[in-house]
């Protein structure tokens, strides 16, 4: 409930219960608007929140039920086994995401929300011209290499949760990709475009002969 209802600028100092109190009802109006909007006071927002205080108290027994618990599901985006407890993975599918790609699961999950433009162009980066995705990447990385640490975090299947690596580990990860790597993948991408630049003087010079040519044959014709 943290992750979907997230503090708002006019939350920044909320403290922790009126924090639960407003997700609370914001989840309450994901479930049942019509209950929601019947609230006129707090006392009412309390009264129809209470079913939602129960289940996120680990101390009470009391459980949603299988429709409720579907809805919910919808809302936060997890799976049912979660919900009840049975399981510690959120969404199996961003899991199984996280551990086949060996991206953190909030990677996955900040990319499955972009929009539909933004994916269509990683789509073309990756698919159709990789080269300058991984120009980009590797130049972002020199970056990093060279003024910042960063905060990485690795995901297994054997692991409950993401574990962030260790300080020696984030150097040796920054170590592997070396500056021959690099070099080699600049090289190829500027080779590449060097060509791209060399086939675009040589079609502009066609055109130029082309322009004089036509400009000859009108000074011909005039003569005539």
């Amino acid at each position: 409930m943290k992750e979907r209802f997230p503090l708002k600028n006019k939350h920044k100092e909320e403290k922790q219960d009126k924090r639960t109190a407003r997700e609370n009802f914001e989840l309450l109006q994901k479930l049942d608007i019509d209950i929601a909007n019947n609230c006129k006071n707090s006392n009412d927002r309390n009264k129809a929140t209470a079913k939602i205080r129960k289940w996120r108290n680990p101390l009470n027994k009391e459980m949603p039920t299988l429709q409720t618990a579907i809805k919910l599901c919808k809302i936060l985006e997890c799976d049912i086994e979660y919900i009840f407890g049975i399981s510690d993975i959120k969404n199996k599918n961003i899991f199984q995401a996280s551990s086949y790609l060996g991206l953190n699961q909030k990677t996955i999950e900040e990319v499955r929300n972009y929009s539909d433009i933004i994916k269509e162009l990683i789509d073309i980066m990756v698919c159709e011209d990789s080269d300058i995705l991984k120009y980009i990447l590797f130049n972002i990385l020199q970056y990093v290499r060279y003024f910042n640490v960063p905060r990485m975090t690795i995901q297994t299947i054997s692991d409950d949760k993401p574990r962030e690596l260790s300080y020696d580990e984030k150097q040796n990860y920054i170590k592997s990709v070396t500056i021959d790597e690099f070099s080699s993948v600049l090289h190829e991408i500027n080779t590449r475009y060097e060509s791209i630049r060399e086939s675009d003087f040589e079609r502009e010079k066609k055109f130029l002969e082309l322009e004089i040519k036509v400009e000859q044959l009108k000074i011909a014709k005039l003569k005539e």
